[in-house]
């Protein structure tokens, strides 16, 4: 026994020397914060995080995704056009129209881009978007972002102004009496309803229909999608078009009252510059096809695949990519 303990004590005290004598090199990996800042990184601070304190996590991050699903992260071709689109398409017009403090005040704090949608097996749905407490926003789906084809962008799109709809009412209730228009025909199957069976029901998508705060996302974020002509060329052909409208009169009358921002002139600014990034054969958001109809930011069934183009743009000190290259 004194032998076994004499000659654990000599291993120890030669252990000590060696790692007191050994003498480690540089390390093989840069740990210095310009080595993890990239053109992206500049680019999304000047536009998002200095002046809004924003935060666009695009580095994966798992603890921070629905683990129920098999997600993949974005390209990081993907991002920069991508944040330019929105940029163009949600910044720009609430800070224009709802003046330079509202976005300050209200935007949410991070975005987090996934690339995958998350799929829902039990009914065949996509998750393409959820808000979390107003503060933040996961963007899925976003390695079919395409800047020449609308596409792969109109989903989410309809993403963000759907899931900031649901981040200003839960800071300020519409009105209750929203609730009375079609308070019968909510439902959680949804997705086992047929679009024109919900727009004569005097909904405008089929996921309308999940909820009453549903409801309300899906008309604002459709609406502002739609120049207000587009838009009620849509809703005319809809046999539920007067309870759509008497919605709509709503919404106009929460943002003025809520909110000081006048909904129709948010509408044009928001479709003008969506209608701006198309090419002129591409119809706005809502109306395409009937066998390709608008679908929920949040739960749709895909119509098309992500496609290849090799178009490129560079307007303006940070090039602006079409999100193809890899």
């Amino acid at each position: 026994m004194k032998y076994t303990l004499k000659y654990l004590f000599f291993i120890s005290v030669v252990m000590l020397v060696s790692c007191e004598e050994d003498k480690l090199g540089p390390s093989v990996f840069d740990t210095s914060d310009t080595a993890l800042i990239n053109e992206v990184d500049r680019y999304i601070d000047s536009v998002y995080t200095s002046p809004y304190n924003v935060e666009i996590i695009y580095r994966w991050k798992e603890s921070e995704t629905d683990m129920s699903y098999n997600l993949v992260p974005s390209y990081l071709s993907k991002v920069q056009p991508l944040m330019h689109v929105i940029d163009t398409t949600y910044v720009q017009p609430y800070n224009k129209i709802g003046g330079n403090d509202f976005l300050k005040v209200n935007i949410p704090k991070q975005f987090l881009l996934i690339g995958s949608p998350g799929i829902n097996a039990s009914n065949g749905t996509e998750v393409l978007g959820t808000a979390e407490g107003g503060v933040k926003i996961l963007l899925y789906k976003t390695n079919q972002f395409d800047r020449s084809k609308p596409e792969t962008y109109e989903d989410i799109l309809h993403t963000i102004h759907h899931e900031f709809a649901h981040i200003l009412h839960q800071k300020k209730q519409y009105d209750e009496t929203f609730k009375k228009i079609t308070p019968n025909d909510y439902t959680s199957t949804w997705y086992n309803v047929t679009d024109s069976t919900a727009n004569n029901k005097g909904f405008i998508t089929t996921y309308a229909m999940a909820s009453i705060d549903e409801d309300f996302a899906e008309m604002t974020g459709i609406m502002l999608l739609n120049s207000n002509q587009s838009w009620n060329e849509m809703i005319n052909k809809m046999k539920g078009k007067d309870l759509i409208k008497s919605k709509e009169q709503y919404i106009v009358t929460y943002f003025k009252t809520k909110w000081k921002i006048d909904f129709y002139v948010l509408q044009k600014e928001v479709s003008d510059r969506i209608a701006g990034l198309k090419p002129s054969s591409v119809t706005l958001f809502g109306l395409r096809s009937s066998t390709s109809p608008a679908k929920c930011a949040c739960h749709y069934y895909p119509n098309y695949p992500a496609k290849k183009n090799e178009t490129s743009e560079n307007p303006g000190s940070h090039p602006i990519l079409t999100g193809n290259e890899e």
